[in-house]
């Protein structure tokens, strides 16, 4: 079944999932959600955001994305590392979720 965007059809050819780390400093990470002074990565997260759905886009052979999904969140592993550093180093991990798609002509 295809999919019908501004009267262009496309096909979906699979979905992905990319997990990539951050780095935070002097943050608090049980009082308020994650919040840190410092986010080392903030200017290096946009590149590699990009750079993760375009790989997917290559991969599956298609033209674009949709329906993509980007989360912020930690694991045991980082909770245990903020929290032996008390927040000086809070560390995490964004999630980028979609649909590749490809045009039918």
């Amino acid at each position: 079944m295809g999919l019908v965007i501004n009267g262009q059809r496309y096909e979906k050819l699979g979905n992905f999932t990319e997990r990539k780390w951050t780095n935070k400093f002097l943050g608090f990470p049980v009082l308020s959600n994650g919040t840190a002074l410092f986010n080392l990565s903030s200017t290096e997260t946009d590149p590699q955001i990009k750079l993760a759905v375009e790989k997917n886009i290559q991969k599956l052979g298609g033209d674009a994305a949709i329906d993509v999904k980007i989360r912020y969140g930690s694991n045991p592993l980082q909770w245990t590392l903020s929290t032996i550093t008390l927040g000086i180093w809070m560390p995490g991990t964004i999630i980028v979720t979609g649909t590749v798609v490809k045009a039918v002509y």
